[in-house]
């Protein structure tokens, strides 16, 4: 098949309800009229309301007034260079009404007989574009032929899913980059889901809106230098941030992470979890709990709490001079590779790092400006609304002590 290109782009994209399609309409104009050249590939693979097709096609933003049918499919486009209009168009490859992006098999699928048996690259990337929900994506009714939709609406796909689908499909092979659009997906399980098949990930550790992103840059960089490598382009996508800081109204954090740390970093918390463990065997949980309790809160609903944060409160509440503790924060600041956020919480050293970590307490969800600590109750068999304990959980000690303060 010739010399290998050097990037293909894999955009994995789920458009319902229907006002996300004018998010999606808007990305595809931001990469209209950048000229991909010959040694870059993009790959679409959309769920959508198919009544909305023309309006994809044309980038119409008009045509979305028309009412939704429910006529819920997949199809699967390859962006090409129209010469005579001057601009990028999707060629639809392929569709699929029964393809359930929720699904890794489906997933595999896709990425194996559609996008690289007929394409051969040196590297890979991976968008996600959807809303998140802590660990999972894709959630909802999405596929035609339903005989259940109530119990459909509630599926999702689950980054260790993902991973597994990603490690059948790639092998030893990892993609390069992967960014999710999806809001708090940057969750420790989520990095441990995904450290055996993707190298580097950008992801929102809080709310993301779809417009965030700055795309048409991020691809003219990438099209200008295609040699360039996924670091110097996550490293990019966030600065960008950096750059617009001022005229961010909402509160964000958001990072891009070198997964390769991950391995590194589980060892250190499983030495934790055991000496963590043995205090709370011994009736010496108070200084643990407190540490959760008092890490930056992410997220209430989703129980998530900054990891960095955590980290550092138990330092404050176990030992300052702790080594493993002391081990943990410098292996977390080697695996941001860059960050943004503008988040600040009680005080400058407590605020959001990048990455998150699940917390067995549930919070009072109608306190909005502080935490009723009476009100905790703990809770440990809910991560993030995915009704699956991740392998993070299920694999590790740091899981089995999540289980022991589950009292």
């Amino acid at each position: 098949m010739g010399n290998k290109k050097e990037w293909t782009v894999i955009f994995l994209a789920k458009s319902i309800p229907t006002g996300d399609m004018s998010y999606l309409i808007h990305l595809l104009k931001e990469i209209a009229h950048i000229d991909f050249g010959s040694q870059v590939d993009v790959f679409f693979a959309i769920n959508f309301d198919r009544t909305y097709l023309e309006a994809l096609m044309t980038l119409d933003e008009e045509l979305l007034n028309r009412r939704a049918e429910g006529d819920y499919t997949t199809i699967f486009f390859r962006l090409e260079n129209d010469q005579n209009q001057g601009k990028n168009k999707l060629v639809q490859t392929d569709e699929q009404v029964n393809f359930d992006i929720t699904n890794g098999t489906d997933i595999e699928l896709y990425l194996k007989e559609i996008v690289l048996k007929v394409n051969k690259s040196k590297k890979h990337m991976l968008f996600t574009w959807d809303h998140g929900n802590g660990f999972g994506i894709f959630k909802g009714v999405g596929k035609g032929g339903l005989t259940d939709p109530k119990k459909e609406a509630k599926r999702v796909l689950s980054m260790d899913e993902l991973g597994h689908a990603l490690s059948r499909t790639f092998g030893n092979e990892k993609v390069e980059l992967m960014v999710m659009m999806n809001c708090f997906m940057q969750l420790f399980d989520t990095s441990y889901a995904l450290k055996r098949n993707v190298s580097g990930l950008v992801a929102p550790q809080t709310d993301l809106t779809f417009y965030e992103y700055d795309y048409k840059t991020f691809f003219e960089t990438l099209v200008k230098n295609p040699n360039t490598d996924g670091l110097s382009l996550g490293k990019k996508l966030i600065e960008k941030f950096d750059d617009k800081k001022s005229k961010i109204l909402n509160k964000l954090s958001v990072s891009f992470i070198d997964l390769s740390i991950v391995d590194s970093i589980v060892m250190l918390l499983d030495e934790l979890a055991d000496r963590l463990l043995t205090h709370i065997k011994e009736g010496q949980w108070r200084p643990v709990e407190m540490s959760f309790k008092n890490a930056a809160m992410v997220d209430k609903s989703r129980m998530i709490i900054d990891f960095r944060s955590l980290i550092e409160e138990l330092k404050k509440h176990l030992n300052k001079e702790d080594e493993t503790l002391n081990k943990l924060l410098l292996a977390f600041d080697q695996m941001i590779i860059h960050s943004f956020t503008n988040i600040k919480v009680n005080n400058e050293n407590n605020y959001h790092h990048g990455i998150s970590m699940m917390t067995p307490f549930a919070f009072d969800l109608e306190e909005e400006n502080s935490i009723d600590w009476t009100s905790i109750k703990f809770n440990v068999s809910r991560p993030c609304e995915n009704p699956e304990d991740t392998d993070f959980r299920l694999k590790t000690k740091w899981g089995q002590l999540m289980i022991a303060l589950d009292v």
